[in-house]
């Protein structure tokens, strides 16, 4: 891959999977082998902080997905429970998900090699169904991936001008 091509370089993507208390939301940041995206990418990854340990995403021992996914916690892992659903069904629901892109063609198979994804990952902490946080997982990281890639419309942008004024989410209903 070229990296001159900025194919994947700096191309953000987000998407919610499931319906509470399983559900799921991710960011994502693709970025490309020798961009500054890239390097502050693999800087997360060595930037720990309490509760929040970044972690290369894998499908099981020895089994470390490409393209390189680094993947940070959104909430702070302090209760054991919690801890094994973010590290085992989140992890392989995510790493899933970046193969189903590379699969279906969103990633092509000769750029994973020189392709890294940093993705943050929110697993509702009421959370108390493994399969169904791995399977969340899978669908949010997939689309954000889709989001990420596709070029963004006239029509995108129309809907949000048309949408703005009105936006309303689960934090705020008001006027």
């Amino acid at each position: 891959m070229s990296v001159k091509s900025k194919k994947y370089d700096g191309k953000f993507g987000e998407a919610y999977g499931g319906d509470l208390p399983n559900g799921v939301h991710i960011n994502v940041v693709l970025s490309e082998r020798g961009s500054n995206a890239y390097a502050e990418t693999i800087r997360s990854l060595a930037s720990p902080s309490k509760g929040h340990v970044p972690f290369l995403a894998c499908l099981g021992a020895n089994q470390l997905v490409r393209p390189t996914t680094i993947v940070v916690n959104k909430v702070t892992l302090e209760d054991e429970e919690y801890g094994r659903f973010f590290s085992g069904a989140a992890q392989i629901g995510l790493s899933q998900g970046v193969l189903d892109a590379v699969k279906e063609g969103y990633i092509s198979k000769e750029d994973i090699e020189d392709l890294a994804l940093l993705v943050a990952c929110w697993v509702d902490p009421d959370a108390k169904d493994e399969t169904s946080i791995r399977l969340n997982s899978r669908r949010a990281m997939f689309d954000a991936i889709v989001k990420a890639i596709q070029p963004v419309t006239d029509t995108y942008v129309q809907q949000q001008l048309t949408f703005y004024e009105s936006a309303r989410n689960n934090f705020y209903k008001g006027d």
